[in-house]
């Protein structure tokens, strides 16, 4: 290799799948190692001897680190690297990454091959601190000092550790992390008791979602989501599940995650799902099913970012369980008699205003060519969302009677606005079938 290119290796699942190159200039490149027969990195770069360039590699990488640029400034003055340079930042944070990805120097090769590592217990105080400084400081999970060396995207405060017999740990060298903990969004009171509530609606929905908790540490709150891209072995040990979201899979910097910022829209997922071979109806379905739940719970930030896929070999591709959902509900009123009306990130045949959606938009959702092609009918849409809006203030009503017994400490500011709101927006559609 010429001594004007660094290399990053990129591994899937402890394996070496491909080499990411950054030349003179800071140009990056990708090329899959010859050898790798498991899952693509990305649906954007199937596995073939070929050099994928920037414009491909680069949101894919952009798409593991955490969108805030300050965040990345952050945590790259600790490494004396630069925030906008992916490449550098996944060089010291890359030993983790969302899915089966790790990436790592040269240097680092064993570690990942050995897959050794260590785990640090932490005490409750421990992560009462860290939730506190995290509210404080987003990049504050990279500052600490053993601490930092995993990546994850997305916009909220987060840290990643894992949970095991009871007990919290830091993971040191090669060990997965199997949690994320986030304190909820600044500005947001009881946001992150939100997000829990919602998760389980869409639990208590029969829809596949992540697994939530609502836990305390001392005065500091946050949600536990368990990882989906993590699985354990028999023996207990932990493994790597490789997944990348929406943006990563169609090329799209995650800085263009919205669709009214020109990122990926509703027919766009559509259109790649519809090419996931024998998995494409079940994801066409499933997608439908998603997109209405969000729509229905007052979801403003459900987009491309916030679904992904499972990766496998021989390019199958299952969509992920849902994830980061958040109505608004508790913060802003979804009545389209709102001067300006809230919008569901994603439109379902064309609408997106909260309170507007009726039986055209599903008919013209109905046209869709793959959803047609994969035998899903207007039919069975009209009555998906007809029994999604009967349901959903039902399970959410079940979900805060049982929060509520819980005395789980912000229930009583939630949970009146949440089922107000997103029972009258289920009100409204159904009103307008």
């Amino acid at each position: 290799m010429s001594d004007h290119h660094r290399t990053l290796l990129l591994y899937i699942a402890g394996s070496l799948a491909g080499h990411v190159l950054q030349d003179e200039d800071g140009a990056m490149s990708f090329t899959y190692e010859p050898s790798h027969s498991g899952s693509p990195v990305s649906l954007s770069m199937p596995i073939a001897p070929a050099t994928y360039p920037q414009r491909i590699i680069r949101p894919y990488l952009q798409g593991l680190l955490p969108d805030d640029p300050s965040v990345r400034a952050n945590i790259a003055d600790r490494y004396n690297c630069s925030g906008e340079n992916p490449f550098a930042l996944l060089t010291h944070i890359g030993l983790d990454c969302p899915g089966a990805v790790q990436l790592v120097p040269d240097c680092a090769a064993p570690l990942v091959e050995s897959g050794s590592g260590s785990l640090i217990e932490l005490s409750d105080s421990d992560l009462e601190e860290r939730l506190r400084l995290l509210r404080e400081r987003a990049s504050s999970p990279w500052e600490a000092g053993r601490t930092g060396r995993w990546s994850l995207g997305g916009a909220q405060s987060k840290m990643a550790l894992r949970y095991q017999d009871g007990r919290w740990y830091d993971c040191e060298g090669s060990e997965p992390t199997t949690h994320i903990l986030k304190p909820g969004v600044i500005g947001y009171d009881n946001q992150a008791l939100d997000e829990y509530l919602c998760q389980k609606v869409a639990l208590a929905m029969g829809l596949p979602a992540a697994q939530v908790e609502y836990l305390a540490f001392g005065s500091e709150h946050a949600v536990s989501i368990k990882r989906y891209d993590r699985a354990s072995n028999e023996d207990g040990t932990v493994v790597r599940v490789h997944q990348e979201d929406l943006c990563q899979a169609l090329g799209v910097d995650p800085s263009r995650k919205y669709a009214e910022q020109g990122g990926p829209s509703s027919p766009d997922v559509l259109a790649l799902l519809g090419n996931t071979g024998a998995d494409g109806p079940r994801n066409l379905q499933l997608f439908v099913l998603y997109l209405l739940f969000n729509y229905f719970m007052g979801a403003t930030d459900a987009h491309a970012k916030n679904y992904s896929v499972l990766l496998g070999v021989g390019g199958t591709a299952l969509l992920a369980p849902l994830y980061d959902v958040a109505s608004i509900a508790p913060y802003q009123s979804l009545s389209p008699r709102r001067r300006k009306p809230l919008r569901a990130a994603m439109s379902i045949g064309g609408e997106n205003r909260f309170g507007m959606l009726d039986s055209k938009h599903l008919e013209q959702l109905s046209h869709n060519k793959g959803l047609a092609a994969a035998g899903i009918t207007r039919e069975w849409i009209m009555a998906s969302a007809e029994r999604m809006a009967t349901e959903v203030p039902q399970a959410l009503q079940a979900v805060l009677d049982e929060a509520s017994e819980a005395c789980l400490v912000g229930i009583k500011k939630v949970g009146p606005a949440l089922i107000h709101e997103v029972s009258a927006n289920c009100r409204r559609f159904l009103e307008r079938l």
